[in-house]
């Protein structure tokens, strides 16, 4: 700043544009009206919560396909993210340390979700310090407290690391690097007069958008490399 009353700093914004695609994911279940009446549970709001899990597990899937697929121009450090008895919690802790601040560098802002795979998220859970205390547990040695049935933990520096079914290599990130938006599930129903049915079904959109990409550090390799 030149100084007081000076005109403020700027420069022009620049704007690229982009093609991310989007897909449509529906499922339909037709529901005897005989069912509906004589059920002793609520049995639409019974299917419709069971079509609302379906849908979620898809796209969790479909989201993993995109990441394992390669070629999205993701940081790949080559090296696997482990934690054994070999592997002491201070070499994780670097290995995410470094990661991060490859994301920062990139994205200018701090990482904040490390998706990991379910085997290396049991070692985690599991792990023990030296004197046999669970590493993530309550108590003065530990960045963060985990419970054997937990499903993620928060690290200090706000790092949320989280199990991600399917995923084979840990994959480190930010909103502002990779998001996926869902646009859905709306719900659509419709009596079924020919069948005698009512017609309940989930219907959402999609959308992967790899932002910044070499924002989005994955601990391993490069399929299409």
């Amino acid at each position: 700043r030149a100084g007081q009353k000076q005109e403020a700093n700027s420069q022009s914004m620049i704007v690229e544009t982009k093609t991310f695609e989007a897909e449509w994911y529906d499922g339909a279940v037709d529901v005897a009206i005989e069912l509906i009446r004589t059920a002793e549970i609520g049995i639409i709001d019974l299917v419709w919560q069971d079509l609302l899990g379906v849908y979620a597990k898809r796209v969790e899937t479909a989201t993993v396909a995109k990441v394992e697929a390669g070629g999205l121009g993701f940081t790949y450090t080559g090296t696997a993210l482990d934690y054994t008895g070999s592997t002491p919690y201070a070499d994780f802790a670097a290995a995410v340390a470094e990661a991060a601040i490859e994301v920062e560098d990139a994205t200018d802002e701090p990482a904040t979700k490390l998706g990991v795979p379910d085997d290396l998220w049991v070692k985690l859970v599991a792990a023990t310090d030296q004197n046999d205390r669970r590493q993530f547990s309550s108590g003065d040695y530990s960045d963060a407290t985990a419970g054997l049935t937990a499903s993620s933990l928060r690290l200090d520096g706000d790092i949320e690391i989280f199990r991600v079914k399917g995923l084979t290599q840990a994959i480190l990130f930010n909103e502002a690097a990779f998001r996926a938006h869902d646009y859905g599930p709306e719900r659509v129903e419709a009596v079924n007069v020919a069948q005698m049915g009512r017609d309940l079904g989930v219907l959402g959109r999609v959308m992967w958008v790899p932002r910044i990409p070499a924002g989005v550090v994955v601990f391993g390799t490069d399929p299409q490399a």
